[in-house]
């Protein structure tokens, strides 16, 4: 029972990850496209832009990180 139980919660910790991940890319992807029209954007995707920068700084870097040398 307890290596089920420890599977259940590895495929539910997987899907967390793999979902913020994903939305992760997402509002990358929105940026990207929001950067490159900046130029004819009206001031609603304006502040959309700005609130999609706001919102990729929040985001936390998980994982083995690499030092500069």
């Amino acid at each position: 029972m307890i290596i089920k139980e420890e599977l259940n919660n590895w495929r539910e910790n997987e899907f967390q990850w793999l979902k913020a991940t994903m939305h992760k890319k997402q509002v990358e992807e929105a940026i990207d496209l929001y950067s490159t029209y900046s130029d004819v954007l009206n001031s609603k995707e304006k502040r959309e832009l700005k609130k999609l920068k706001k919102k990729q700084y929040h985001f936390i870097v998980i994982g083995s990180t690499k030092k500069s040398k």
